[in-house]
């Protein structure tokens, strides 16, 4: 199975899963979760691994995609969500040595799934959606979107 996480600590994580030829999605976390009074990064990070542990059958061969940061960010929404990357990455590795966990910088998984090359992010959104939408036929949110797109450069692209 192939897995494709969009990380977050401000917002709803997006999560996509290739399986059976199908592509599914879900976001996960509660507004609690990442709420700014509230938030716990270790928590989020639970949250995550717990669900992703849970799709995954015992055996096979298994691979999880998650988003790069990019340094475009500020500081310490920077190091929030390599943080929250670290925990997921470092908690599947505990729990589920045999999974493979790669991360994909988001200006290439942009450039091969999306076509898109140094354009504003208002635009990768809207096309992440639209390109996530044909795949699967449903209406994912903008995580969701991001998380599906992933997957499918994962799919493509990672060997």
């Amino acid at each position: 199975m192939i897995v494709s996480i969009d990380p977050s600590y401000n917002k709803k994580i997006g999560i996509a899963w290739f399986d059976k030829n199908k592509i599914k999605f879900a976001s996960v976390l509660e507004k609690s979760d990442y709420d700014i009074k509230t938030r716990n990064l270790n928590n989020i990070a639970k949250i995550v691994h717990d669900f992703i542990v849970e799709l995954l059958p015992a055996t096979g061969k298994h691979l999880v995609v998650i988003e790069d940061q990019w340094l475009g960010r500020n500081a310490e929404t920077y190091s929030k969500l390599l943080a929250v990357r670290y925990l997921i990455t470092g908690m599947l590795y505990i729990t589920r040595p045999d999974v493979s966990v790669v991360s994909v910088n988001p200006k290439t998984w942009q450039a091969k799934t999306l076509k898109l090359n140094r354009v504003k992010s208002e635009v990768i959104k809207k096309a992440s959606i639209n390109y996530a939408s044909l795949l699967t036929k449903a209406n994912p949110t903008e995580d969701e979107a991001d998380a599906i797109s992933i997957l499918d450069y994962a799919i493509n692209y990672i060997k």
